[in-house]
């Protein structure tokens, strides 16, 4: 048994070749080949060093009982580079995968994402205008009552399903807010909807006004909040409050209905 810095191909081969089984076996054992590479850890690098290491000092001491000669410097520095090549694509993947879903979230976090009722003329308009000028507004879906309408496709947005659906869609994807886009819905559809959306305990308002939409004024503060106007089938009545005062002036008032 002789040291030496120079092996012969032979002895190299058998070196790596011994090495690269052992490390196989000890990561199978350990469970290094298992890790998703993206939720490789300090424990996860230092698995697979140590295995490493005990790989190579297997080889080495293979090299010095069985072989002519073995070199110290070529098993060390077939060690270190062997770490660096392992661990480094696991590193670079963690890092990448944290990168994108930092991205991911801040996107996530910045934009409310919406839900609207109504893919006609409305729908269409306001949706266009939140692509174009929305920029803290994310469509997830629209819902619609055509069932000829449903599965298609409006300005990229898929019709997803009819008010019913609302409940289901909101858990499933995480709608802030739905925005009922049908300026011509009377008061008792717009009620149906409040319902439907305080059960799925989802806040519910009206797109902005068309003046905003058509200036291309979309943001989350222009949407309008649905006052107990919208929801009567009538127009509103104001009474005249100088000349009813008389009348209930000083007196006990029992009021019926509301």
């Amino acid at each position: 048994m002789a040291y030496s810095n120079n092996l012969t191909d032979k002895e190299t081969f058998i070196t790596l070749f011994v090495t690269l089984f052992i490390y196989t076996l000890l990561g199978i054992r350990f469970n290094v080949f298992s890790i998703i590479n993206r939720f490789t850890d300090l424990k996860t690098i230092s698995l697979v060093v140590f295995n490493l290491f005990l790989a190579f000092l297997v080889g080495y001491f293979t090299d010095l009982f069985f072989l002519d000669s073995f070199s110290r410097r070529f098993i060390f520095l077939a060690y270190i580079f062997s770490s660096f090549l392992v661990s480094a694509p696991r590193i670079t993947w963690r890092l990448w995968h944290e990168f994108n879903l930092s991205k991911y979230e801040k996107g996530k976090k910045e934009k409310k994402r919406i839900l609207v009722v109504g893919a006609g003329e409305g729908g269409s308009t306001f949706i266009q205008t939140v692509l174009n000028k929305g920029k803290d507004i994310e469509i997830v879906g629209i819902v619609d009552s055509d069932i000829n309408k449903l599965g298609t496709y409006l300005h990229g947005i898929k019709v997803m399903g009819n008010k019913y659906s609302i409940p289901r869609l909101v858990a499933e994807y995480e709608v802030n807010q739905v925005t009922i886009a049908i300026p011509s819905l009377d008061g008792k559809g717009r009620e149906a909807i409040l319902d439907i959306c305080r059960q799925a305990n989802v806040p519910v308002n009206n797109m902005p006004s068309i003046e905003n939409i058509v200036m291309g004024n979309v943001s989350l503060n222009t949407f309008e909040e649905i006052d107990i106007a919208d929801l009567l089938s009538r127009n509103e009545v104001f009474l005249d409050q100088s000349a009813l005062q008389p009348f209930f002036s000083e007196k006990t008032v029992l009021v019926t209905g509301a």
